[in-house]
């Protein structure tokens, strides 16, 4: 049925009138083409990945609720609808006046509605999903006759692994920065020691130093230095094999194999044109500290954090980047080089200051 045929509609509503006894049924749910926004968008996809079916601005009668957790049990239905209100709520008293009545309404059409306050979020994410499964876990006590009928169904079946159908999460569009990957470690064969330690194999040896970055790239000369350590078998890297892998790093610079780029914590190696998707946090047995980690890659877990958080204090960044890559705080040494990093995002517009925060352009 056409929900814009107000005649039809009528009809039905007085038939399902008279055969209940004088109730009039509960309004169905509708989908509508309105915007989200960034927290909102952050909440659904939490909440998505958690494995709940979720959509975005449903239409109750004349109002919108932000999301919709579509009822495991049925999933015609929605269990419950999330607010995520921002800031700007707290300050309006008309507003609250207003959202009384508007939740009464919503109540007596079967919602059952759990609010979200932005500070919640932005304070504690993993806490703010917890309360919305809580609320999620009392709503599905009572029978799925009671959750909020949806006007049709937006998703389509698939075929689960076990052959079994299964309903589909609606998509969602992804941040526009990845969130980190694992890092990969070079296990190549192990190679001659004379590789290593003498200058006359410096061809061989620059062809290991390409197997490493690689895989590796970008990377910085010191953790190069340790995999061809490892590679080789020594147990430690003296002046001459130093010397030895800063000519073969040259060599197959010289032919275009790999190029190399100067920062203040050493030299960075890396494939020609090759860019990082995203920043790598620890795996594969490696945790590297801050001075290991190149300047750019840097930049993207500040990004990634900047914008994942709708906007940080500048002086926190640092020990937020610190734990993505395994640490429990920054210390100076690796608190100034992140800092760095910050400036030369602002200087580049990638960044914005506001006061004592930083977003992202």
């Amino acid at each position: 049925m056409n929900p814009n045929n107000k005649g039809a509609t009528a009809l039905r509503n007085f038939i399902a009138y008279a055969e209940s006894g004088g109730v009039l049924p509960r309004p169905p749910a509708m989908d509508t083409d309105a915007e989200t926004n960034e927290f909102e968008d952050a909440v659904r996809e939490a909440l998505i990945s958690r494995g709940l079916q979720v959509d975005a601005q449903v239409g109750a009668s004349r109002y919108r609720i932000d999301l919709a957790i579509r009822d495991r049990r049925d999933p015609t239905r929605y269990i419950i609808g999330v607010e995520c209100d921002g800031a700007t709520y707290h300050s309006s008293r008309s507003a609250r006046d207003r959202d009384l009545l508007r939740h009464g309404v919503l109540r007596l059409m079967g919602w059952r509605i759990h609010r979200l306050w932005s500070t919640e979020w932005f304070r504690d994410p993993d806490g703010a999903i917890e309360q919305i499964l809580r609320s999620l876990q009392r709503a599905e006590q009572e029978p799925p006759e009671r959750s909020v009928e949806t006007q049709r169904q937006r998703f389509v079946e698939l075929v689960a692994p076990n052959g079994s159908h299964r309903p589909a999460t609606p998509a969602t569009e992804s941040k526009t920065r990845p969130a980190g990957e694992q890092y990969q470690r070079y296990r190549g064969r192990v190679r001659p020691r004379a590789q290593l330690m003498d200058v006359r194999h410096a061809a061989e040896l620059a062809g290991t130093i390409v197997e490493v970055v690689t895989t590796e790239g970008p990377i910085m000369e010191e953790l190069l230095l340790e995999r061809l350590r490892d590679v080789h078998e020594v147990g430690r890297a003296g002046n001459n094999i130093r010397t030895n892998v800063g000519a073969a790093i040259r060599y197959a610079a010289y032919h275009g194999q790999i190029e190399t780029v100067s920062e203040s914590s050493g030299l960075v190696v890396t494939i020609p044109r090759r860019t990082l998707a995203t920043f790598r946090t620890p795996g594969d047995g490696v945790q590297r500290g801050i001075e290991l980690i190149p300047k750019d890659e840097i930049a993207l877990a500040v990004l990634f954090l900047v914008e994942d958080q709708f906007g940080m204090q500048r002086d926190s960044i640092p020990g937020k980047v610190v734990n993505l890559f395994g640490f429990d705080r920054a210390r100076a040494p690796s608190a100034d080089r992140i800092q760095e990093v910050v400036d030369d995002l602002i200087e580049a517009r990638r960044l914005r200051t506001q006061g004592p925060n930083v977003t992202v352009t």
